[in-house]
C-alpha cells in the first residue's frame, strides 16, 4: 500500500511500513460506507485473516483494524451492502462451510454475526454481490 506524505494524490508515494504490500497479501475487498458519513471506505480482508477499515477521506488515510490475523481465514465471499435498516453499510460473508452471515456496522465496528443462511447451504455459491 502507498500513502502520500502529506496523505495527498498531488504528493511523492511513500511505503506505508506498517502494511502488507496489496499485490501479494490482499484476499478480498468491499467497497461501501461503513461510517456513515457519505464516503465510501475500503473493507480489506488480508490473507492472514485479518481485517482493516481504510476509511474514505478523500483519499485512503490510516488503516482501522476491526479483526485480527485468523478471524475470517474461513471467509470465501465477502460483499456489502445496506442489510440492516440503518444508515451504515454491513457486511455479508458466505463461508467455506456454506452458511452465510450479515455484521452490521456501526460507524465504528463490525457487529453479529446474523445469520441469513444456514451450514451448507450456501456450498455451491461462486459469488456474492
Amino acid at each position: 500500500m502507498a500513502w502520500s506524505d502529506d496523505r495527498s494524490a498531488t504528493a511523492a508515494p511513500v511505503a506505508d511500513p506498517g502494511a502488507p504490500t496489496v499485490a501479494t497479501s490482499t484476499h478480498t475487498v468491499a467497497a461501501s460506507d461503513f461510517t456513515g458519513d457519505g464516503k465510501a471506505d475500503l473493507l480489506v480482508r488480508w490473507k492472514a485473516g485479518s481485517v482493516f477499515r481504510y476509511p474514505g477521506t478523500g483519499g485512503l488515510g490510516g488503516s482501522v483494524p476491526l479483526l485480527p490475523a485468523g478471524s475470517w481465514n474461513d471467509a470465501v465471499n465477502i460483499t456489502a451492502g445496506l442489510f440492516t435498516a440503518d444508515a451504515t453499510s454491513d457486511v455479508m460473508i458466505r463461508w467455506k462451510n456454506g452458511r452465510v452471515t450479515v455484521h452490521p456496522s456501526n460507524g465504528q465496528s463490525l457487529d453479529g454475526p446474523l445469520p441469513v443462511r444456514p451450514v451448507g447451504e450456501w456450498l455451491d455459491s461462486a459469488s456474492l454481490s
